[in-house]
């Protein structure tokens, strides 16, 4: 993540509190009672890959998702044709957006699994 100091991340709540500690932007952090129950609802819309997840990252401009490999949402953007993965090692997934990832082409990494 430290190759793309700009990227608006999408990923877990305490992923979040991490990734601001390191000077990220990020969709959300664990502090849930600040953000407020509409905004928590579309945060578990989008984790659990409900209608309109996309949009929802839309709206807030999320160009790069963090996220295990089994979450629902990691198999939604596998999938997409809008999202690629951009860094795997097996424990956390790092997509991109399609024309951001094509633009951080040099800063791409896949680790081999073991």
């Amino acid at each position: 993540m430290r190759r793309i100091p700009a990227a608006r991340i999408f990923t877990f709540d305490q992923w979040g509190d991490y990734l601001i500690w390191t000077g990220h932007k990020v969709f959300v952090d664990g502090r849930s009672d600040f953000y407020g129950d509409d905004f928590e609802e579309k945060y578990i819309d989008v984790l659990n890959v409900k209608y309109g997840w996309e949009k929802t990252l839309g709206q807030f401009g999320v160009d790069t998702i963090l996220m295990p490999p089994g979450a629902p949402l990691s198999g939604a953007l596998k999938e997409s044709s809008r999202w690629r993965v951009v860094y795997d090692d097996g424990i956390s997934l790092v997509f991109r957006q399609v024309q951001q990832a094509a633009a951080s082409a040099s800063i791409t990494e896949t680790k081999p699994k073991t």
